[in-house]
């Protein structure tokens, strides 16, 4: 990725017969990139990061890396990379692959971490529940909800029988205006949140 580089959308990995090939790649000639409301699926690394630093990644949903979600391949550990308001499914290999030092990391906060070979790392607001996404296997990661939920396919809100708890479960220090009402005044976790596609905050 070029440094200083704001993105969203969806990516596909080249999965484990590919060889070790990440979804994505940030290096540290490169700095300062924004990914935001992306989606991420089957890689064999998430994201490999060369010394990076001050990397941003919010309201994104990793699903499925066969080797490792993070992968730091480098001598120098990188500064300031950061993840939040995001969700990680099905990640088959490890929480992080350390090829030269021992401590580097990415900072998650407001992040929901289910059915993952690694346990939940510890930051603010991280939680561990099943997202409730509409259809994983259709890889539509809108979020259920009792009160309203956005379904693409047929162009118009639907409702569902329960509510994911990554509604409203995102840093309450974002913006949620963007979202339709009722939002209750916090962004959702996921790719959708912060958006007009964000799912309905249940009624109270």
């Amino acid at each position: 990725i070029l440094g200083g580089t704001s993105a969203s959308g969806s990516f596909t990995g080249l999965g484990a017969a590919s060889g070790p090939r990440p979804t994505v790649c940030m290096q540290q000639k490169l700095p300062g990139n924004l990914l935001a409301n992306c989606v991420f699926v089957d890689s064999n690394q998430c994201i490999e990061l060369w010394s990076a630093d001050n990397n941003s990644l919010t309201n994104c949903v990793f699903d499925g890396a066969e080797t490792a979600l993070l992968r730091f391949p480098m001598e120098r550990k990188g500064q300031g990379n950061r993840c939040r308001n995001s969700i990680v499914v099905n990640v088959r290999g490890l929480y992080r692959q350390l090829d030269k030092i021992a401590d580097d990391d990415v900072l998650f906060t407001y992040s929901d971490f289910f059915g993952n070979r690694f346990d939940m790392p510890a930051g603010e607001g991280n939680i561990s529940a099943d997202p409730l996404f509409a259809n994983r296997a259709a890889k539509d990661y809108h979020l259920k909800s009792a009160e309203g939920r956005w379904d693409a396919a047929a162009s118009k809100w639907v409702r569902d029988d329960a509510t994911s708890p990554c509604v409203d479960a995102g840093d309450p220090a974002d913006d949620a205006s963007a979202e339709p009402e009722p939002n209750g005044g916090q962004v959702n976790m996921g790719a959708y949140g912060g958006t007009s596609e964000a799912s309905k905050s249940p009624t109270r």
